[in-house]
């Protein structure tokens, strides 16, 4: 592969992370216009949004990521390029409530 073919792959990579992203936020907007938001899926897809914002930032650099939904983990490589993301998410709301609850409920 060329490298304008590889330059393209990367860039329809990256485009993808970021409609999947962008598709993700619209749902949870969509949700919080409603009577009595179903807030436990507000969450869910504001964290599959970051995620695959965060995939989508790997891809464009080309940095291997492993399969996981882990945020702290994405951060972490991501960080390694920007130095900022990690201090930008380090105190947000958003990173600090994610690891109240997991998504999953347990049982006993």
């Amino acid at each position: 592969m060329n490298d304008e073919a590889k330059c393209k792959v990367i860039q329809e990579l990256t485009l993808s992370w970021f409609k999947k992203g962008n598709n993700d936020l619209k749902t949870a907007q969509h949700c919080l216009l409603l009577e009595n938001p179903p807030t436990d899926t507000i969450c869910f897809h504001a964290q599959q949004c970051a995620e695959k914002y965060l995939k989508g930032f790997l891809s464009f650099y080309q940095i291997y990521f492993p399969k996981t939904h882990d945020i702290e983990v994405l951060v972490k490589l991501c960080s390694e390029i920007e130095p900022e993301i990690g201090v930008e998410l380090k105190d947000s709301f958003f990173f600090r409530i994610m690891r109240l609850k997991p998504a999953i409920p347990e049982i006993g």
